[in-house]
């Protein structure tokens, strides 16, 4: 989940950086990858705060300010609320963990505090929602318990919620934050999803301290993949993506071999190639290069061309061709190509039709709006809906 910075609504926010906002927002999470940025004399660019929020790097930015000597107005605001949003997210978890043991149920955390363990302070890791993972035979036991320690169920609409083959539902925690369910952590739908089952990723899992409590978290080759897939599957433009991974490999250095075998389990190695090849041509990371398999140079050379042509760090909260490929990256460089295909002639008939007057995409705070039929969020099919729903997924568990 990404939110929008404090005091912006989402159809003001913009779609494209320019350049040297870009180059600057490099430069602080990769320090001299760009020339010329961050000079007390040059000037903030216009914006730059803002995109900092927009690809999660706020404390990277603060940082590079302090070290550099430049003023930047609100930075110090923007890395309270980061870290006032991670306490509120360990609390949460805190509570949600005690419910989950109370009723005996399984689960990891993947994202959020399972990566920001790997930064050097918390303050450089932006996140909004905590993502907790189950067995699919567990999600009705895991709604139930979460549900009697406080925690809100938000999405309703059990069958648009079918329809779509999501794989998490999403709760409001105690506190107000959020905390989204999985069962599943492939890309959505789940018609396409290749990622282990549940039993085999807690097989591999790993204990952590999460504030007050230990957790558990997918093990180092899993999440390194996993951080892969997700950002793909998003887009793979914001930067906080990129040094997800930077931290993760860096953290854990994991053996290649073992994580291009992880990867053949996920069904991911275009993604992660992809990825890893961002990480290396956006900061200049080198260590990124020696986890790239060569065998799947066709769809790295398709992300390198498109990475020159459409930077996804010049991508804010719009479409771009860089997150048009990487979101079309699937098992293999064939299908991703073919999936690339798909997608842009998709893209260009949504065009069209926009064009021709008939509405377009929602905005996110019209799919969170109860009263859409288009939400997740509007009541529809009661406890009946719920039930069949909770059925279904339990049935397609491997």
């Amino acid at each position: 989940m990404v939110g929008t910075p404090d005091g912006d609504s989402w159809a003001t926010l913009p779609r494209r950086l320019d350049r040297r906002t870009a180059a600057w927002l490099v430069d602080a999470v990769a320090p001299g990858s760009r020339r010329g940025s961050w000079s007390p004399g040059q000037g903030v660019p216009e914006g730059l705060l803002t995109a900092a929020q927009i690809h999660g790097v706020e404390g990277w930015v603060r940082q590079r300010a302090l070290t550099s000597g430049v003023v930047l107005d609100g930075v110090d605001v923007a890395v309270h609320a980061v870290l006032g949003r991670h306490q509120r997210a360990l609390v949460d978890l805190g509570l949600a963990h005690g419910a989950l043991t109370a009723a005996a149920v399984r689960f990891l955390v993947v994202k959020g505090p399972a990566v920001t363990r790997w930064y050097a302070e918390p303050s450089l890791r932006s996140y909004v929602d905590l993502d907790v993972v189950v067995a699919p035979e567990d999600l009705g036991g895991a709604l139930d318990a979460l549900e009697g320690a406080g925690f809100t169920l938000l999405d309703a609409n059990w069958p648009f919620l079918l329809d779509a083959d999501v794989h998490e539902l999403v709760l409001r925690t105690p506190s107000g934050g959020a905390l989204d369910l999985h069962w599943s952590l492939g890309p959505s739908p789940m018609s396409i999803d290749r990622s282990p089952a549940f039993g085999v990723l807690h097989g591999r899992s790993v204990e952590f301290d999460a504030g007050p409590v230990a957790v558990r978290g997918l093990g180092d080759a899993d999440a390194v993949v996993h951080l892969a897939v997700h950002a793909a599957a998003s887009g793979g433009h914001r930067l906080v993506w990129l040094t997800d991974l930077r931290a993760a490999i860096t953290a854990t250095a994991p053996d290649a071999a073992v994580l291009g075998r992880v990867a053949d389990e996920w069904g991911a190695r275009p993604a992660l190639d992809l990825m890893l090849g961002r990480l290396r041509r956006v900061t200049g990371d080198a260590r990124s290069q020696s986890y790239q398999d060569g065998s799947w140079h066709p769809w790295s050379l398709v992300d390198g061309a498109v990475t020159w042509v459409s930077p996804p760090e010049r991508t804010a909260t719009g479409g771009s061709l860089s997150r048009l490929v990487a979101r079309s990256s699937r098992q293999t460089s064939a299908a991703s190509l073919a999936a690339l295909g798909w997608k842009s002639l998709s893209r260009t008939a949504g065009a069209l039709t926009r064009s021709a007057g008939s509405g377009g995409d929602l905005s996110p705070a019209q799919r969170a709006d109860p009263t859409s039929p288009t939400s997740a969020r509007r009541p529809v099919g009661g406890a009946a809906g719920r039930s069949e729903f909770v059925r279904r997924v339990r049935e397609r568990r491997r």
